[in-house]
C-alpha cells in the first residue's frame, strides 16, 4: 500500500512548530498535505520514498524555516513547488536523483542561508533557479554532483551587497539580520570535471587531482554576467 499524506492530516493541529516525519517511507503528498499547519516552523521529510512534491504543496507554511527533502527520491521539482516559503532560511536537498532546478524554483525564498544539493545529479546550477538577490545565501553544497566546470558557475563566487530577505518595515532585526545586509564570504563546497576528465570526487583545498577544479576556483576566473531570468 503507498503511503500517502492527505490533504486534511493536520487541520487540528494549527498551533504546531515542529513536524518530523523522517522515515516513514512515504511515498505521495496530496496538493493540501500541510493546511492546517500555519506557525510550522521546521518540516523533515527525510529518509522516506517520495518521487514527487506537487506544485504550492508547501504553499501556506509562510514561516517554516527549514525543509529537510534529503534521501528521498527525488527527480524533479516543479518550478512552483516551493512556492510560499517567503521565510525559508535553510533547504537539504541531498541524496536525491536531482539533475537540475528549474528557473525561479526559490523565487520565493529570499532569505535563504544554507543550501545542500550534495549527491545529486547536476551537471550546473543555474543562477535563475535561486531568489532575485542572493545576498543571504552563505552556505551552498554541490559536493557529489557530475557537475561540468564552465562560466555557468560564476555566479557562485561572486558576493551580492544588499538583502531583499532581511528585516521588514517596522521589524527591526537582530544581529543575524545585520549579517545579511554585509557583504559576508559565501562558502561552497563541491568540485568540478573539465571536458574529458574523469569525474573523481575531490574536496576544496585539498589536492586537486588532474581535471577537476574546487567550483570557486573556477568561477574566479569567469567573468560574471547577469543572466535573463524570467522571474514571475
Amino acid at each position: 500500500m503507498t503511503q500517502a499524506l492527505h490533504s486534511d492530516t493536520f487541520v487540528y493541529v494549527n498551533n504546531l512548530r515542529v513536524l518530523s516525519l523522517t522515515g516513514n517511507e512515504i511515498e505521495f503528498l496530496y496538493n493540501r498535505a500541510f493546511d492546517g499547519l500555519p506557525n510550522l516552523l521546521s518540516l523533515s521529510l527525510a529518509h522516506n520514498r517520495l518521487s514527487y512534491l506537487p506544485e504550492k504543496v508547501f504553499f501556506n507554511l509562510t514561516h517554516l524555516a527549514d525543509l529537510m527533502l534529503h534521501d528521498n527520491r527525488l527527480e524533479f521539482v516543479w518550478p512552483r513547488t516551493f512556492v510560499g516559503l517567503r521565510s525559508l532560511r535553510r533547504l537539504r536537498l541531498a541524496g536525491n536523483r536531482l539533475t537540475s532546478l528549474p528557473e525561479a524554483a526559490l523565487r520565493h525564498s529570499p532569505s535563504l542561508r544554507y543550501v545542500d544539493l550534495a549527491d545529486n545529479n547536476f551537471r550546473s546550477l543555474e543562477r535563475c533557479a535561486f531568489p532575485v538577490s542572493t545576498a543571504a545565501l552563505r552556505t551552498l553544497s554541490i559536493v557529489g554532483n557530475p557537475v561540468v566546470c564552465n562560466c555557468s558557475l560564476a555566479w557562485l563566487a561572486a558576493p551580492e551587497h544588499g538583502d531583499r530577505g532581511g528585516p521588514r518595515d517596522g521589524d527591526p532585526g537582530g544581529p543575524e539580520d545585520d549579517e545579511l545586509l554585509s557583504p559576508s564570504p559565501r562558502v561552497v563546497w563541491g568540485t568540478c570535471r573539465h571536458a574529458g576528465a574523469a569525474l573523481t570526487q575531490t574536496y576544496p583545498d585539498t589536492g586537486q587531482q588532474p581535471g577537476i577544479d574546487s567550483v570557486v576556483s573556477l568561477a574566479r576566473t569567469c567573468e560574471v554576467e547577469v543572466p535573463d531570468c524570467l522571474f514571475d
